[in-house]
């Protein structure tokens, strides 16, 4: 399994200083964390990390940031882009960094067919040597990718498997059923966990582990062995968490979460901002609930 035997993968977050460049420092220190509870990886650049707003050379640092500290644990890289050749140039320098894979989301707003999402991935597979997986949120992007191109995208060489964050459990199964022997489907809603990996997800890549990573760690272990009932069971007790930080948009509300609880990362990069006090104070009473400030 690519992210060890808990399966659980954290998106981190990117620090951000009062002037908006970035913290290397804060960031260090937030992957030792990760580090130190035992999270099979980490993703860098994601959605989570604000990767519509970084430049490739801050990309480029944040990897070798990250490979620095985590050592043997995978260090997955953002590379998507709605122009293929931007993702095979992205995708080219994040493994000349060091990125142990990559997480390349569909192409967005061009909203293209499904033959060219496939060749979307088999332009970028072709230019790397390190695994890749590929990233369907359609919420986000417009687009999804369907069983045929799942069926021939499991057979490109690095494909090894998906995150998948269309909200629909019942799809990992289906992916499943039609891809080639060994090609994993990662669960890209927290909300979702357990139903993910009762349909047969083999990890998670999580954005609450950036504040619970040892109890989202849990629920993957649970998931991940089959105990279907204790992977329910750790994830009822921390639900309220993850329920409340989709009262926004990611990454809003995991930032303000990690300010409440004594990290302050700084604010999104714009268009993201600062949550709307109505939000805010929710999110405060909701972790004080839950005994996390």
């Amino acid at each position: 399994m690519f992210f060890g035997p808990s399966g659980s993968a954290t998106a981190v977050i990117t620090p951000m200083k009062c002037n908006m460049a970035i913290h290397y420092k804060r960031f260090a220190q937030q992957l030792m964390r990760q580090k130190t509870a035992g999270v099979g990886g980490v993703v860098v650049c994601g959605t989570t990390g604000e990767s519509a707003s970084l430049t490739d050379r801050e990309r480029q640092r944040l990897v070798e940031t990250a490979k620095n500290v985590m050592g043997d644990i995978p260090v997955v890289a953002g590379a998507g882009s709605n122009d293929t050749r931007k993702a095979v140039a992205l995708a080219q320098k994040m493994e000349k960094a060091g990125a142990d894979a990559l997480l390349v989301v569909t192409p967005y707003y061009n909203r293209p067919p499904q033959r060219g999402i496939l060749l979307h991935y088999q332009r970028i597979a072709e230019a790397v040597q390190i695994p890749l997986i590929a990233y369907t949120v359609p919420s986000r992007t417009g687009v999804d990718i369907e069983p045929d191109t799942y069926a021939q995208l499991s057979r490109l060489p690095h494909v090894v498997g998906v995150k998948e964050a269309s909200g629909d459990a019942q799809k990992v199964k289906k992916i499943l059923e039609v891809t080639a022997e060994g090609f994993e489907v990662f669960c890209g809603c927290d909300a979702l966990l357990p139903q993910y990996f009762e349909q047969g997800a083999s990890g998670a890549i999580s954005v609450a582990g950036n504040i619970i990573p040892e109890a989202v760690g849990r629920i993957c272990e649970k998931g991940v062995s089959g105990d279907r009932t204790g992977c329910e069971e750790e994830y009822q007790r921390i639900a309220r968490v993850i329920r409340v930080l989709g009262c926004d948009v990611n990454p809003i509300p995991i930032k303000e979460a990690m300010r409440l609880m004594g990290t302050d990362n700084g604010k999104c990069r714009l268009p993201l901002c600062r949550m709307a006090t109505g939000h805010r104070l929710h999110l405060e009473q909701v972790l004080r609930s839950m005994n996390l400030l």
